[in-house]
């Protein structure tokens, strides 16, 4: 129950509560377009509406944008794209917003620059102050360094061990926590 393993898209649940969280402060409208909050970053040129795309399309898979690269890994000690540099590479929309749901991490990431850029705190250390340990998860973190226990070796199907890694993204599948609290999460 208290080893941390990577709980990989239920990070986007965390991320969505903190979401929630940052509008029942008032601070964002979940209606809005998300380029009314994105002053470091813009979309890459499309032919699609991306001015259009709203936090609840992003919250909802509903936002037009390809799921994004989920085989690209690094090790811990590798140096990583930043954020804003894969979202570059990776938030092309294959549709208008709102006209189906595609299942987005892409969408996800977009959901941690928000935070960011509405709290003026970086991802990982406002997930922790404000989400983990107000919720008592004093064992999950997105800071792969601030790991004090490392996870299990993984191993594939053929035997062969699976090296630990990071993504540059945090909000749709960078979490490492553990089974107590994980449980912390669903009882809150």
């Amino acid at each position: 129950t208290d080893t941390p393993m990577r709980v990989q898209s239920i990070s986007k649940s965390v991320t969505s509560w903190a979401v929630m969280k940052i509008y029942q402060a008032g601070l964002i409208d979940i209606d809005a377009p998300i380029v009314n909050y994105l002053k470091t970053w813009e979309f890459p040129e499309s032919r699609f509406l991306t001015e259009k795309i709203t936090i609840r399309h992003l919250l909802t898979h509903t936002a037009g944008l390809q799921l994004g690269d989920v085989f690209t890994i690094y090790s811990p000690d590798d140096e990583v794209p930043t954020l804003r540099e894969n979202l570059s590479k990776e938030a092309i929309l294959v549709q208008n917003p709102n006209e189906g749901f595609i299942y987005s991490n892409v969408g996800f990431n977009l959901l941690e620059l928000l935070i960011e850029e509405v709290t003026g705190i970086a991802f990982s250390e406002y997930m922790e102050t404000e989400i983990l340990k107000p919720l008592g998860m004093d064992t999950s973190t997105f800071i792969w360094e601030s790991l004090t226990k490392l996870p299990p070796k993984g191993y594939d199907l053929q035997g062969d061990e699976v090296i630990a890694y990071v993504y540059p993204e945090k909000g749709s599948g960078g979490l490492f926590s553990t089974a107590s609290d994980l449980a912390r999460f669903a009882i809150a």
